[in-house]
């Protein structure tokens, strides 16, 4: 039977990650990193035109729904998380967001740890990303004007923008804007 000096459950980018910087640490630990899911190896899935047909392969997807939402006609809602190597974020069209100020605010309030406020995780995503911010063609900057600083320069995560958006993606930001939401 092996023996493991850190089990990692998930392979998300959080999982993969962190089971990475351990087996290339200096003491080069056995790291085990576990998947429920397949590690799905067919490159047809990390194109942009198939992003699609891989957020409905069911075999990628725990299938997860909401409790029935009061204000949507108490309708469950897909709630998609990847079951696969890559996690949720195999199954999101590519996205890479960062969570809003606030709520890293409040994980430091609740857990009385400023290592977890906004100033510190600001300081290591940078760390984890280049930012490549060339807004496309056909796209204004009322929609899409990142402040360079709010992002990093050297790290191995390679982020920015879509090469083309969405035909449609400007006027719906615009009734997103008309409706209140900035």
């Amino acid at each position: 039977m092996s023996t493991f000096d850190f089990i990692i459950v998930g392979s998300g980018p959080a999982g993969s990650a962190l089971a990475a910087q351990l087996a290339n640490s200096t003491g080069k630990p056995q790291v085990l990193l576990l998947e429920a899911g397949e590690n799905k190896e067919d490159k047809n899935l990390r194109v942009d035109g198939q992003r699609w047909i891989t957020f409905q392969n069911q075999s990628m997807n725990w299938g997860f729904k909401t409790t029935p939402q009061e204000n949507c006609n108490n309708r469950e809602i897909d709630y998609s998380r990847g079951r696969c190597m890559g996690g949720s974020s195999a199954i999101n069209f590519g996205v890479y967001s960062v969570g809003a100020r606030d709520d890293y605010q409040e994980w430091a309030r609740i857990v009385g740890d400023e290592d977890f406020g906004w100033q510190n995780i600001q300081r290591r995503l940078k760390d984890l990303e280049t930012f490549h911010g060339e807004i496309p063609k056909g796209m204004d900057k009322k929609y899409a004007d990142p402040k360079v600083d709010d992002h990093g320069s050297q790290g191995p995560l390679h982020v920015g923008f879509a090469r083309e958006w969405e035909r449609d993606l400007p006027e719906l930001l615009d009734v997103f804007e008309q409706a209140g939401f900035p």
